[in-house]
């Protein structure tokens, strides 16, 4: 988890995982976001979902990652200004952004190919609400 554009926070997904890191990666975002929610109640978050580097992932590990955000829900819905997922399969696009519509969590969910333009789109969010969202520092080339 990336939390240096804080409190726009990006997990990346890894091209890999098995079911125990999995688990404990859920373990540790619920833990986070929880204490945030306890410490700075009215502090809002937005969180990127990177999973441009999966390259297989099988049912059981999405029936595991649906079970695991119902239950962080809950911490992130006093919160969450936004939730942007970056999938780079538009097939897999298609299908995720049906089921947040069906699902319909009560922050705005959107589904992009790249991760700028979800950043972006979240940055939006954060304006609209007043808050301040550092930049990443730019690079010199050369």
């Amino acid at each position: 988890m990336d939390h240096s554009l804080a409190p726009l926070h990006r997990i990346v997904f890894p091209s890999s995982y098995d079911y125990e890191e999995l688990d404990a990666a859920f373990t540790e975002l619920e833990e986070f976001f929880g204490a945030i929610a306890r410490n700075t109640p009215h502090q809002p978050v937005g969180v990127i979902v990177d999973t441009t580097l999966v390259t297989k992932s099988t049912a059981k590990n999405r029936q595991r990652i649906a079970l695991a955000s119902e239950r962080m829900s809950s911490v992130l819905e006093a919160q969450a200004i936004g939730q942007a997922f970056v999938v780079s399969r538009p097939v897999t696009r298609g299908a995720l952004t049906a089921v947040m519509w069906i699902k319909n969590p009560p922050w705005p969910v959107k589904v992009f190919a790249r991760v700028g333009p979800a950043e972006e789109w979240l940055r939006g969010k954060f304006q609209e609400a007043g808050v301040v969202v550092p930049r990443a520092p730019t690079r010199e080339v050369g």
